[in-house]
């Protein structure tokens, strides 16, 4: 029991320590200081409501092209959590604009379909888009604002940070956009594949049906196995 107690003390130390590394070293992120910044801009609207003008055009330090989101709200809180939200995000933007333009859609637009789709929507795989998003909404952004909180010098509490449910109805319409875009091209690139070449066209997708079907086949024989060892295992099937 002592071992056990010990062994779980010992990894939750090494993924505190963890934690706190990876923070530590995130202060010399360019991103991090224009969200100081906007917090300290924002905190200026209670005193001069010119100070609104400032902060719509607070350059996103990831992306020369947008601006920060650093727009009006109530608390101090709301802004930490747009601002952070917003430059993780176009950290994975970046990364899917790249994704994109390296897809061999114009060769394989069958296969690239398959991987457009598997990048995008299987949330569970944590190379995925999805996962990504989900992880800023749900975890990363969170440990981030709380660190920023307080080197800021406004008074903002850590017990009013919390997880959004809007930050993931902003990730969701990224990827439907996103892949909703690229699916219209590829669709487009693979009608003109089967016009230039019916039989390629017509082999790959047979090529790709026996693999279905095969994958079937094993999965069919595997049910079998679970159904005819059901009932003599299990002590209660109901």
């Amino acid at each position: 029991m002592k071992k056990i107690i010990s062994l779980s003390l010992a990894i939750f130390l090494s993924y505190s320590f963890a934690v706190d590394s990876a923070i530590s070293a995130e202060p010399s992120l360019p991103w991090k200081s224009a969200v100081l910044e906007c917090l300290q801009k924002a905190s200026k609207l209670h005193i001069d409501s010119e100070s609104i003008k400032e902060i719509s055009w607070i350059s996103n330090p990831l992306d020369s092209r947008k601006n920060l989101a650093c727009k009006w709200w109530r608390y101090l809180e709301d802004y930490l959590y747009q601002s952070t939200v917003d430059v993780l995000f176009t950290e994975i933007d970046i990364k899917v604009e790249k994704y994109l333009k390296s897809l061999e859609w114009t060769k394989e637009p069958i296969s690239a379909l398959n991987d457009l789709q598997k990048k995008f929507w299987l949330s569970w795989e944590v190379w995925s888009f999805n996962q990504s998003y989900s992880n800023v909404c749900k975890e990363k952004a969170l440990i981030y604002m709380i660190e920023i909180a307080k080197e800021n010098k406004t008074s903002i509490s850590t017990e009013n940070i919390s997880f959004k449910s809007s930050c993931e109805v902003v990730y969701k319409l990224k990827l439907q956009s996103y892949y909703d875009a690229w699916e219209v091209i590829i669709a487009r690139e693979t009608v003109k594949w089967y016009q230039n070449s019916k039989k390629t066209f017509m082999t790959t997708i047979k090529d790709k049906y026996k693999d279905l079907l095969f994958k079937l086949t094993i999965y069919l024989g595997q049910l079998k196995v679970i159904d005819a060892k059901w009932y003599t295992n299990t002590k209660n099937p109901q």
